[in-house]
């Protein structure tokens, strides 16, 4: 029962980080995201305070765990509230792999050292989705070509799960990467392929769109790029 409760808790975690992404400060007016209802307040905020540096996303970690080692995680289980911290560090990792370089591979190394050793309820989520910043972020620093072919890799699964040990305290690494891993994955490199327009991804996406767990993130992605291949798999999910 309670690694059930924990995969449900994980599975929605995984579900909100990925609603919605911020258009380019000088595009607001254009792009009608920035002011949807599911777009919470804070993440804009977020956004805006991070165009120089992403130490505000990395404060935002760091008041995290002072609230996790303070036990306050109790407080949030059952929560539905867009602006909570919970919701607040789920987008700054988020956005930590769009703009993250070197100094915050070390922070979130950090982060994801005291979640495992905290190992609360949501230890197991934060741990993973740091992780997979922390790879974003390394591929990203590898130039756009490197980093477009190795969110394809993600998108379609292929990549090599992390085998944390660790990590058993919650479940068998095989039902972790399963339901938590993989498609938190999934989710982030059909974002980021949209986000950065990648047509070479169209084909991916196309598939992803028919068989997949990320199909609403792949057409979303599929729209951003604007490809006409998308259109009729776009109409079809109307």
């Amino acid at each position: 029962m309670k690694t059930k409760a924990i995969l449900w808790l994980t599975v929605c975690l995984i579900t909100a980080t990925c609603r919605a992404d911020l258009p380019p400060l000088k595009q607001q007016l254009r792009m009608p995201a920035i002011v949807l209802l599911s777009t919470p307040e804070s993440w804009v905020q977020l956004y805006r305070l991070a165009q120089r540096s992403p130490q505000p996303l990395l404060d935002v970690l760091e008041q995290y765990l002072q609230a996790c080692e303070r036990g306050e995680y109790l407080e949030w289980i059952g929560q539905r509230e867009a602006d909570n911290l919970p919701s607040r560090r789920a987008y700054a990792l988020m956005r930590l792999g769009d703009i993250g370089g070197e100094e915050s591979i070390a922070a979130l190394q950090r982060f994801l050292e005291h979640r495992l050793q905290q190992g609360d309820l949501y230890a197991l989520w934060d741990s993973i989705a740091a992780r997979v910043t922390i790879e974003r972020i390394q591929a990203r620093l590898k130039g756009r070509d490197a980093y477009i072919a190795e969110m394809i890799r993600w998108a379609r699964g292929d990549f090599t799960p992390w085998q944390e040990q660790r990590l058993t305290r919650w479940n068998r690494l095989s039902e972790i990467q399963a339901n938590v891993e993989t498609p938190y994955r999934k989710r982030m490199a059909v974002r980021v392929l949209g986000m950065l327009k990648a047509r070479e991804a169209v084909p991916t996406l196309l598939e992803l769109c028919e068989k997949s767990e990320v199909w609403w993130g792949a057409h979303q992605a599929l729209a951003e790029i604007g490809d006409r291949r998308a259109l009729e798999v776009i109409g079809r999910g109307l």
